[in-house]
């Protein structure tokens, strides 16, 4: 008996069994469904294993390579502590300011650097403007520090 004119149905190779469109192997003899891929119905394909989720990386890892060359050389300092990305200031408007590193020197938070390298593209004005609002707000409790390198030397205002 030919069942060519139901859509979806196929015969198992196996025993001959017809079976319905979603099954993925013979309901009579289990054995899988022939030439099932990714590029037939996606209903009738396998789902796909679910990823492993990636950790989240440190700030020392999402760090770019004027702040790893500007880390470099603020850690020559025995006496220093330089951490990365560890404080966030929050304005009123709901917007924060994450500065590039803060500066720990004879046990009190000494400075607040912000490190701007060659890049001028899109976010570079956004990172400048919240870096001014930080230092006019917060100038009173730290020292702030903007880096930018200008013609392959680093400049600091």
């Amino acid at each position: 008996m030919a069942h060519g004119w139901i859509p979806g149905v196929w015969p198992c190779r196996a025993c001959d069994h017809y079976n319905p469109p979603h099954a993925n192997a013979c309901l009579t003899c289990r054995a899988p469904r022939q030439g099932l891929n990714s590029n037939s119905d996606p209903a009738l394909a396998a789902k796909p294993e679910k990823q492993a989720r990636s950790r989240r990386r440190t700030p020392a890892e999402r760090m770019n390579k004027s702040e790893r060359e500007i880390e470099a050389m603020l850690s020559c300092d025995p006496m220093a502590i330089v951490l990365p990305q560890a404080l966030t200031l929050s304005f009123v408007d709901g917007t924060s300011y994450r500065p590039d590193f803060l500066v720990i020197a004879a046990g009190q938070m000494d400075r607040v650097i912000e490190v701007k390298g060659g890049y001028r593209g899109p976010g570079w004005e956004q990172g400048i403007e919240r870096y001014r609002r930080a230092k006019e707000k917060w100038g009173a409790w730290f020292r702030f520090e903007l880096w930018t390198k200008k013609s392959g030397k680093w400049e600091v205002e």
